[in-house]
């Protein structure tokens, strides 16, 4: 399901081109190999594997490089997602991009995180400038949470598992962890 407005508004864009009907007001720009002129309803697959084509052949103006395996693998998730809604409330049959190969992206995240020292010294100083902080700064550093996870939790979400005090959060997309 697409998760705001800005989703459907990137479906449009890269199946659509500049023909694509306003979205929120605002004609989406065009993205360097979208197939213009076809509408995200009228999509077949063949447009989407050429786009795909170019987007991992054609140099983007900003780097002279091809896009990345992620960002494609991200932007036709985003699609992928727009025909999974439009199919599940009966406005459209199929998705055209359901078959298509999408780029291989490793597991391992390239997203460099604090070295040790950085982490203390971000600790010494949510410490220092109080003890919510240093607390919210301590569960965001050593588990993982992400800052609405921790700050939608309750008091009632801090309870006992096992013998240790744990406090029970809803992960991104929504399964709940201990």
């Amino acid at each position: 399901m697409l998760s705001n407005d800005s989703d459907l508004a990137v479906a449009i864009q890269l199946l659509a081109g500049p023909q694509a009907p306003k979205c929120g007001g605002r004609r989406p720009g065009r993205t360097p190999g979208s197939p213009a002129g076809v509408h995200p309803f009228d999509a077949r697959r063949h447009p989407v594997d050429a786009w795909v084509r170019v987007l991992t052949t054609e140099p983007l103006s900003r780097t002279s490089k091809p896009m990345a395996a992620s960002s494609i693998a991200r932007r036709l998730s985003a699609v992928s997602a727009f025909y999974h809604y439009g199919i599940g409330v009966d406005v459209l049959g199929f998705s055209p991009v359901a078959n298509v190969r999408r780029p291989r992206v490793s597991d391992d995240s390239t997203t460099v995180g604090l070295s040790t020292d950085e982490l203390v010294a971000l600790l010494d100083a949510a410490d220092a400038h109080s003890p919510r902080w240093g607390a919210l700064v301590s569960l965001l550093a050593y588990n993982g949470v992400r800052i609405d996870e921790a700050l939608a939790a309750d008091v009632g979400d801090y309870t006992y598992q096992r013998g240790h005090r744990v406090l029970r959060t809803t992960r991104k997309g929504g399964p709940h962890f201990d």
